[in-house]
């Protein structure tokens, strides 16, 4: 994700960065840390799975809900976090 600018250690916001990847069409989003989430992050076309290292979404609960799955060509398997502070729903 640091390609796209997103800060695993929650400093900055990584919203922007998280959706950024999702949008240009990226299958697999890597999230090797914890982020601070200021906004939701809409999961929708080509991603299939989100994988974190036991790390935190939304560390600080500033978005609710932190992930939404909307239109969606797949099913989409979110894995390896220890939270998602401010949760998830389906659109």
């Amino acid at each position: 994700m640091d390609n796209f600018g997103a800060d695993p250690t929650v400093s900055m916001d990584s919203a922007a960065a998280l959706q950024k990847a999702i949008d240009l069409g990226a299958k697999t989003v890597f999230l090797p840390g914890s982020y601070r989430l200021t906004q939701t992050v809409i999961l929708r076309g080509a991603v299939c799975r989100i994988i974190g290292l036991g790390g935190w979404l939304d560390y600080n609960s500033k978005a609710s809900p932190d992930l939404r799955i909307e239109d969606a060509k797949s099913p989409i398997a979110i894995e390896h976090f220890a939270s998602i502070n401010g949760g998830m729903e389906m659109a």
